[in-house]
């Protein structure tokens, strides 16, 4: 007889439970439903999944079109239609919902575009003659590294010449992009990676990283005689499950990681937004956050060691002790530096077993402030629901409306998950701090309906589609005493300029709290004009933060927008220490110049 054990994701308990098979005869233990033996069934015969992705498409201001199946598909089949989605010929426009591809493979499933994509003039670049330091670089290059793949055609610099800031989307749509790599590289490990920094300083060459090409602060746009370094070919994966980490290398990406893991029985519990694009190095990079960060923290909480390679080719591997009394902590050094210290290869993280019971709920409370505070109560009392998120009272009108709640009102989520027994008492205890502070409780199916939609970032880029138009995600963090003043003054300078401003309260602490203000603005204008309006946001949002007990990004990062604005926060000693370590790191310039201003 065989056995296999599953957790159920069919259903909110999310139960765990041992299948038996014995020729061709099931027998289940530990299911709470019928759902739950179904689903592991399913699992064990023949597993499906729902396929989603991204297309290349041509004739767009955008490159990619996202696409999801209507229906789910055998997993044994799900590499075959990547492939083969892989080799179409996609050219805009499309509208949201246009079947892409018909019953694929035969398997009675159409393959739909999840977004509207407006068939636009391809930006211009003007064409520029490499410098001699360039062309002499790549052909040493060539024949040191034969296997660094070099990339130098026009289309493809124009391709990884952008990530998602709003800026850069409207550069395209202006008709003119001012920041093209010359080349780009294509390394596949980390002595490749070193010697092409050792050339980059021989040649005086600025080299600038990329991976998932999902940041939104121009982290990765380049100069002129700047050459991309593409890490997404490190893709190595292991597991030690004695310490219960797990290492992946800096080109995988969020979701790649994620379920190399769920395959064993662990997650990482990160989960951000970006988690089919960004790769493991950029998500160290920025110090990124997920959904469930509650739990399981940010970035910077969950990396044990890592393997970088410093601006002029030296390699560092961290220690891999839980904690130590030896000096400077070198992770945290390199955490958040954006790529001006070093490239990272390769990252160590804490993992966990998968939960064994997931419960998503919702309340609602008379006030924002009002769930603030019981927010801020049960976090210190050492609670520690896997979500928290609280939309204010203007985000949460569509909410509240949908499932016909109390006008007015805020709306908060939660999301549990462990033992069960830790996962009721966690919830027991909440909501008698949420009553306790005019919290009404309201069931399951918010809270489930928030999971399953929880990727979505439709609204922001259909606003950067439209002439004019702009939208971006501004995520600050501040101490308790400071959060809701902070909100209030964010959302008080954007709504003069804004269609409409969405808050909500999405990362949590024992100390503070972060806020995301979302904006969506139209200006009646060009392009140019939607530009000069996403600037002016920025600022307006940024300002009103610092001056209120905030500070510029919780995990987003600085890149080039916001560098500006890094001396308010840290003041001038804070950048000049920033300075000399990079002076002392990378003494040419070499990497990642400008980014965080240095």
């Amino acid at each position: 007889m065989k056995h296999k054990y599953y957790t159920s994701i069919v259903c909110p308990l999310s139960c765990y439970g041992k299948l038996s098979e014995s020729e061709g005869e099931f027998a289940f233990d530990g299911f709470a439903c019928l759902r739950g033996q179904l689903y592991a069934k399913s699992e064990y015969t023949d597993p499906v999944r729902m396929l989603t992705t991204c297309l290349s498409i041509e004739a767009a201001g955008i490159r990619r079109l996202p696409v999801v199946s209507n229906g789910e598909i055998p997993k044994r089949l799900l590499t075959q239609c990547y492939q083969l989605l892989s080799q179409m010929k996609i050219t805009a426009p499309i509208k949201e919902g246009q079947i892409i591809a018909t019953n694929i493979l035969e398997s009675n499933v159409d393959i739909i575009a999840t977004r509207n994509i407006t068939a636009l003039p391809r930006f211009k670049v003007q064409e520029k003659i490499m410098n001699h330091n360039v062309i002499d670089f790549l052909n040493c290059l060539k024949e040191q590294l034969p296997d660094v793949t070099q990339l130098s055609a026009m289309e493809d610099r124009q391709i990884y010449a952008h990530g998602v800031c709003p800026v850069e989307y409207k550069w395209m749509l202006e008709g003119y992009y001012p920041h093209i790599p010359d080349a780009i590289l294509m390394p596949s490990s980390i002595e490749e990676i070193s010697r092409i920094l050792q050339l980059a300083n021989e040649f005086l060459v600025g080299i600038v990283p990329i991976g998932g090409a999902s940041g939104s602060v121009c982290g990765t746009s380049a100069d002129k005689g700047q050459v991309m370094l593409d890490v997404k070919r490190l893709r190595s994966f292991s597991i030690n499950e004695i310490n219960c980490t797990a290492k992946g290398g800096a080109g995988l990406t969020g979701a790649d990681f994620e379920n190399q893991l769920n395959d064993l029985g662990y997650t990482t519990g990160h989960f951000p937004q970006s988690f089919q694009s960004a790769v493991l190095g950029g998500m160290f990079a920025t110090r990124a956050v997920g959904t469930f960060s509650t739990k399981y923290g940010k970035m910077d909480d969950m990396v044990s060691n890592l393997v970088a390679v410093l601006p002029t080719g030296e390699i560092l591997r961290t220690h891999t002790a839980p904690k130590s009394s030896t000096g400077l902590e070198l992770n945290q050094l390199l955490l958040g530096s954006e790529g001006v210290y070093g490239i990272v290869t390769e990252v160590e993280m804490e993992i966990y077993p998968m939960a064994l019971c997931r419960y998503f709920e919702a309340y609602t409370f008379p006030s924002t402030l009002d769930g603030l505070e019981a927010i801020r109560q049960f976090m210190q009392l050492g609670l520690r629901p896997a979500v928290v998120r609280l939309y204010d009272h203007v985000e949460s009108i569509p909410k509240i409306k949908k499932y016909c709640f109390e006008p007015g009102y805020s709306f908060l989520v939660f999301g549990y998950e462990g033992l069960e027994e830790q996962v009721f008492l966690e919830k027991k205890h909440i909501r008698l701090i949420c009553e306790k502070n005019g919290g009404l409780s309201k069931g399951t199916k918010p809270g489930e309906d928030w999971f399953h939609s929880r990727f979505s970032t439709k609204k922001i880029q259909d606003y950067h589609a439209i002439r004019g138009g702009t939208s971006d995600a501004i995520e600050v963090a501040a101490p308790w005493d400071c959060i809701g003043n902070v909100w209030a003054a964010m959302r008080e300078v954007l709504e003069p300029i804004c269609n409409s401003v969405e808050c909500h309260f999405s990362h949590v602490y024992h100390t503070g709290a972060s806020v995301y203000v979302i904006f969506y603005a139209e200006t009646g204008g060009d392009d140019f004009e939607g530009e000069k309006r996403y600037i002016e946001c920025v600022r307006r949002a940024i300002t009103a933060s610092l001056e209120n007990g905030g500070n510029i990004s919780h995990h987003h990062g600085i890149g080039k927008l916001k560098a500006e604005y890094l001396e308010k926060e840290h003041g001038e000693t804070g950048v000049m220490v920033m300075r000399k370590i990079k002076d002392a790191l990378d003494p040419n310039g070499i990497l990642n110049k400008g980014v965080l201003g240095l």
